[in-house]
């Protein structure tokens, strides 16, 4: 776990932000390390992305819920774009 205290120039953000910062993902990963019960607030489990957060209150996160990202496969071969193009 990734343990840090809410410094005053982030009062009042929103829990998914903090954590997006504290793991260097996007907030879309860091919504999907919350929803997996990865994120802890004052020690007790906080699934609410839109929480506010206060100055002073302890922010632990688990790096082991943040989702792999997946590498995309290779365009399925299509026999008409051989047809499609010309070469001049």
């Amino acid at each position: 776990m990734i343990v840090e205290t809410v410094p005053a120039a982030l009062a009042g953000e929103r829990l998914d932000r903090i954590v997006a910062l504290m793991l260097d993902v996007s907030r879309s990963a860091a919504a999907a390390v919350i929803d997996a019960g990865g994120a802890l607030v004052d020690g007790e489990p906080c699934a609410i992305g839109k929480l506010r957060l206060r100055e002073g209150q302890e922010v632990a996160v688990d790096p082991t819920k943040v989702p792999e990202a997946s590498v995309p496969g290779p365009d399925p071969p299509s026999s008409s774009a051989s047809s499609t193009w010309t070469t001049r």
